[in-house]
């Protein structure tokens, strides 16, 4: 699933040559970020991932920063992504990148069954 996202420039992954070139081995992947496409003009962020023993390095930071540099110098003028309030440090990211609030979400839950109408009054 993911090589032909990263092949298609949908994912983007970090890796960290310096730690390599210390440890006299292959570069790791520290960070993987994707987005998807909305119109010929905007996108959206859909992933950020950085493994729980690179976390508070500014791998997330800096992967989001060379993602949203790429993906203006392809074109896109508006990049968009949606945020779990309950998050604080990924929304402090995303603002640290930018990344403004625009406003909240509302979803609607999936009934538990599926095939399950939900009641009507």
């Amino acid at each position: 699933m993911v090589l032909p996202r990263l092949q298609q420039g949908l994912y983007y992954v970090l890796c960290d040559s310096a730690a390599a070139a210390e440890a006299a081995g292959p570069a790791a992947p520290v960070c993987i970020a994707g987005h998807v496409p909305t119109s010929s003009d905007s996108t959206r962020v859909t992933m950020l991932y950085t493994p729980a023993a690179q976390r508070g390095r500014g791998y997330g930071r800096h992967a989001m920063r060379l993602l949203c540099s790429q993906l203006a110098e392809r074109g896109y003028q508006r990049i968009c992504l949606m945020a779990d309030q309950a998050e604080p440090a990924v929304n402090r990211l995303y603002k640290s990148v930018g990344f403004v609030a625009v406003g909240d979400a509302a979803m609607l839950e999936r009934p538990e069954a599926p095939g399950m109408a939900p009641e009507s009054n």
